[in-house]
């Protein structure tokens, strides 16, 4: 088979190749005199460049004897975790992805685009969803925009669908799967919201951000870990007066008391468990300098587009 001959015929002509055996005994075929410059197919050939693009996510391995996840996330998440939980979300998690340079600043271009065809920036999952809880996409876009139109102007708008749909509704989804199946003290599930801001969070500085007055995704985690970026940056870590510092006691405080003993504050008791998800009351525990207990109510929540909905209708 090596060195056979490959006839290929495309719209501009004829490609002519060479079957190779590689290294590892496996065959290929070689096109060889191909400027690459000036490759042989049309631009159309190409799919448009995606918004979003997570390449390290769950996945099922359907090739290991013993995989990681023989099943589907999903079918995993509706089984309970069957120890003590605590999980939540910043205050503006989107703001990451359309308003920083981790994944680039949306362009009025952009938002034009959307506001044109919105269908294109819901997530697959998502738009499974919306048949599911009769909501149109009109009506999904009605939500956050009213009858405005997705500009520069409602930029905050389009962060807040963006937070929701990627992050806080699939949380929020998992909290009531969680206290539906627990009820007892050693299965609690814990809720947050972290929402202290600070010009000195090392994220925040590495991505810019530009979203006035929010959290985005992960900014809660340089209070956990120590950075070790930011002798790179030229940063120097938090005064030991100063409200940085205290965020990062009263962060690992909690998060170790939790490792330890399955409350976040078994001193003081301050931190709620969700124990009314079904009837629509989410105890929650908003960080910030002076932290407190607010509860989530459902039909009140930007992210509760079931019970939204209702409110478009009437």
């Amino acid at each position: 088979m090596d060195n056979s001959r490959v006839e290929i015929c495309v719209h501009e002509g004829k490609l002519i190749g060479i079957v190779e055996k590689g290294v590892y005994g496996d065959y290929y075929t070689a096109f060889r005199g191909i400027p690459y410059a000036k490759p042989p197919i049309g631009e159309l050939r190409f799919k448009e460049r995606k918004q979003f693009s997570f390449i390290f996510t769950p996945s099922l391995d359907h090739e290991s004897s013993n995989p990681f996840f023989p099943e589907d996330p999903e079918t995993f998440m509706c089984r309970e975790v069957k120890v003590p939980f605590l999980l939540g979300f910043t205050s503006c998690e989107g703001s990451i992805l359309i308003c920083s340079d981790f994944n680039g600043h949306i362009s009025k271009e952009d938002l034009e685009a959307v506001n044109s065809d919105f269908k294109k920036t819901i997530l697959p999952r998502c738009l499974s969803t919306l048949s599911k809880i009769s909501i149109t996409i009109e009506e999904l876009k009605s939500l956050y925009f009213g009858d405005k139109a997705v500009s520069e102007e409602t930029l905050i708008n389009y962060v807040n669908f963006i937070s929701d749909e990627f992050v806080c509704r699939s949380i929020m989804e998992v909290v009531d799967i969680q206290t539906k199946l627990n009820n007892n003290d050693n299965k609690a599930t814990y809720l947050y919201q972290f929402s202290y801001e600070s010009e000195n969070n090392p994220l925040r500085k590495i991505v810019k951000v530009q979203t006035p007055e929010s959290v985005t995704h992960s900014e809660e985690l340089a209070y956990l870990f120590h950075p070790y970026m930011i002798r790179n940056l030229g940063l120097s870590a938090p005064a030991v007066d100063s409200e940085d510092y205290k965020m990062i006691n009263c962060l690992t405080q909690m998060w170790t008391d939790f490792a330890k003993t399955g409350n976040p504050t078994p001193t003081t008791n301050l931190w709620l468990s969700v124990t009314d998800s079904e009837s629509g009351k989410y105890n929650y525990l908003n960080i910030d300098t002076n932290s407190q207990i607010k509860v989530f109510r459902k039909g009140e929540e930007r992210w509760d587009w079931e019970k939204k909905k209702n409110k478009l209708r009437r």
